[in-house]
Order: C-alpha cells, then sequence, then structure tokens
C-alpha cells in the first residue's frame, strides 16, 4: 500500500496526535510542580516570566522525575479532600501505564494491513546466568494488530489524565487564571 495512502494519513495524524497531547500532559505535570510549591511572585510572572519559570523547573527534566518531585510535593499539601491519594493515582497512572503505551505507540514500528495496522514491538534483554556469570540476550518482536480507534483510545486517555491533572490544579487555588489571566489554562486540545 502507498505510504501516502488516506490509510496511512490516517494513521500518521493520529500518532501526531498522541504526540501533541503527551508534550502538553508533560508540560502539565511541571505545571503542577509550580503550583504545589505556591510560586505566586509577581516577579517571576511578568515579561513571561511564567514560561521561563517552567523551563527552569522542566528543562532537560525526564518526566519520570518531574512525577516524583510532585508526588514528594504533594505531601505538604493539607486539604479536607483526598488530594494526595488522588495525584498520587494520577502521576502513578501516567508513569507506570501510561508513559509505557505512549512510548510503545511512538516508537514501534507501524505497517497497513489492509484496514488494521500492524505494530511491531521489539524488545531486548540482557541478564547474566546466575552462577557462570554468563550474558544471556533475548531478542524478540511481537506483532499486535490495531485499529485506528486503538491509536484514537490512547489520545482519550491521555486527554482524560490532562484533565485529571487540571482538577488538581484546580484544587490549588486559582493559579491558572492568575498566570494566564482571562484565559482557564493551557491551549485546550485540538
Amino acid at each position: 500500500m502507498d505510504e501516502n495512502s488516506a490509510t496511512y494519513n490516517a494513521l500518521y495524524a493520529a500518532l501526531g496526535q498522541v504526540v501533541y497531547e503527551w508534550a502538553w500532559l508533560e508540560d502539565d505535570v511541571a505545571s503542577l510542580i509550580i503550583a504545589l510549591t505556591n510560586v505566586q511572585s509577581k516577579h517571576l510572572m511578568q515579561d513571561q516570566g511564567f514560561g521561563k519559570f517552567l523551563l527552569a523547573v522542566d528543562a532537560n527534566v525526564d518526566l519520570r522525575t518531574n512525577i516524583q518531585i510532585a508526588k514528594a510535593l504533594t505531601r505538604y499539601v493539607e486539604t479536607d479532600t483526598d488530594f494526595r491519594g488522588r495525584a498520587d493515582k494520577t502521576l502513578n497512572f501516567i508513569g507506570n501505564e501510561l508513559r509505557n503505551d505512549r512510548n510503545r505507540y511512538i516508537h514501534d514500528l507501524w505497517y497497513v494491513a489492509g484496514e488494521r495496522f500492524m505494530r511491531l514491538k521489539k524488545g531486548t534483554t540482557v541478564k547474566r546466568v546466575k552462577g557462570s556469570g554468563e550474558v544471556k540476550v533475548d531478542l524478540r518482536s511481537i506483532t499486535e494488530f490495531q485499529t485506528l480507534g486503538d491509536v484514537k483510545a490512547l489520545v482519550t486517555r491521555i486527554q482524560k489524565e490532562r484533565r485529571n491533572l487540571g482538577i488538581l490544579h484546580g484544587e490549588l487555588g486559582d493559579l491558572f487564571t492568575y498566570l494566564y489571566g482571562d484565559e482557564e489554562g493551557p491551549p485546550p486540545t485540538p
């Protein structure tokens, strides 16, 4: 099948939406860290200071590290709700399950097979055999059939976790109104 066909283009668009949503989710986690530290200095916020402050928090930091930082900071939030439990649940799901699924979808190889897509998952495991110390290498590849709906379902899961992060933000006060003016936070998903 021609890689410029409508079927491939639909796949490219869906995978692009995964990438787009994930980039905003990573930004949402970094923004949660700022909200958890209660940084609202007008000096930091003027002249796009929030963007600079966000970069200082988020630049060159892996999502898994930001999740650990956010989880640690939730220990200092005092609310009447189960904020910490919900934050942990959301952040653990993002870091342990959603991140793995996103990485598989973005880094695996995709092929068109009729109306379905084949996703080739490759992996390598290197282990030392106990006793002998011999190195054992296990190479594997698994082919899974997927539909466009499967890719869109991942997009929906990412969007849901972005909403959950937004709810957590909201419970920390009116930070987004303060940072973005009359807007209600980061740009909505397309």
